[in-house]
């Protein structure tokens, strides 16, 4: 199980994790947590424990941060001992699912927190990735400010021009769609030096999906998509792009299976508002607009929402026969985002398939949208 365990978390490119062999001279040593952290030249050490008592099998796993001496995170896994296989693959998918999220959390609130004197290529980074979460336009302005940053000064970290070609094709497909096309040059740009670079990174292939679907060629994006899943089925966040790529190509009933794996993967995935969001959508475009609506209602940080997702709502109100009420939100959409036009949003969604864009496009009318 800790071999399946260390293989499971080395899909995560962007994590150090120390051999089995290595990990495993451990045992016989009474070494405290710290000593082995600084030994291997490690911030976090993850310790459990298997047990069995008849039938039943109890799996128990922390996470330490070994800078603060705290355990960040833990879990017990309880199973009948049917088949130990499929229970040993069960909870190493499970571990990997939650750890690399936890770490991910703790990385980017250190980098928040940094002074500018510690602020070292990875913390810019991790900048960059806690800006683009938001998904609004001012963040994403910072988030590819702290990605070309990270570009200058590690010009061979792949993640960094990845996450450049992701945020631009958001602010054009979201805000920016009279720009797409100077847009999604530099993104493709980003994209295929992340590829050349790191040909196996997960990010890069994610990268050129999202720029193939902001241009509506879906089929080569899907493919695109599919192979940074089968790269790391645990990640949360190649399944949310997956199923961004899905809902684009109008394959509605798909893309929420996708967007329901990646909440399962990660229950606190900090995208957690746009995959619900995006949910939204997809229900919207189904007929299915009880469960849009709920979707969208459900987000725990509503500040997250951009232009677009912030629209889900009323769009799926006024389908539900609540007109006033949805007109009603909607203007204060208009009043945060003033900006908002037919013309914009159909600039940013004109490649989505027409099972989406379409009914988008006319709700918005009804709801009061101007034309420019």
């Amino acid at each position: 199980m800790t071999e399946d365990v260390i293989n499971a978390l080395s899909k995560f490119r962007w994590l150090f994790v120390i051999a089995g062999g290595t990990m495993f001279t451990y045992r016989e040593k009474n070494a405290s947590t710290a000593q082995v952290a600084t030994d291997l030249g490690v911030r976090f050490v993850m310790e459990g424990s298997v047990r069995q008592a008849g039938q039943r099998l109890r799996v128990s796993v922390q996470l330490n941060d070994t800078d603060t001496g705290n355990s960040i995170w833990s879990q017990r896994y309880d199973r009948e001992l049917d088949d130990i296989f499929v229970i040993q693959d069960e909870i190493t998918n499970a571990i990997a699912a939650a750890i690399a999220p936890e770490i991910e959390r703790l990385e980017r609130r250190r980098a928040d927190n940094a002074q500018p004197a510690e602020v070292d290529t990875w913390l810019v980074y991790q900048k960059g990735l806690s800006a683009a979460d938001e998904s609004l336009e001012g963040k994403l302005i910072e988030a590819i400010g702290y990605f070309d940053e990270v570009n200058r000064l590690d010009p061979k970290f792949a993640p960094a021009y990845a996450w450049g070609a992701l945020v631009r094709m958001t602010m054009a497909n979201v805000y920016r769609g009279n720009e797409l096309a100077d847009l999604s040059r530099v993104a493709k740009e980003k994209a295929e030096m992340a590829y050349k670079l790191d040909p196996a990174e997960p990010l890069a292939l994610l990268a050129a999906a999202r720029i193939q679907t902001g241009l509506g060629n879906h089929e080569l994006a899907l493919a695109q998509a599919w192979k940074a899943v089968e790269a790391n089925t645990n990640s949360a966040h190649a399944r949310r792009r997956l199923g961004h790529v899905l809902l684009t190509a109008g394959q509605h009933e798909a893309a929420l299976e996708q967007f329901d794996k990646a909440l399962s993967v990660s229950l606190l995935d900090p995208t957690e508002t746009m995959i619900k969001g995006l949910k939204a959508f997809s229900h919207f475009a189904l007929g299915e607009f009880d469960k849009g609506l709920a979707a969208v209602r459900s987000v725990n940080s509503p500040k997250r929402m951009n232009i677009l997702v912030r629209c889900v709502e009323p769009l799926n109100l006024f389908k539900l026969g609540h007109p006033e009420e949805a007109r009603s939100i909607m203007a204060g959409v208009r009043a945060d985002f003033p900006q908002i036009s037919i013309a914009s949003i159909y600039a940013g969604i004109k490649h989505h398939a027409e099972n989406i864009r379409d009914p988008v496009i006319a709700t918005l009318r009804e709801l009061g949208v101007p034309e420019e």
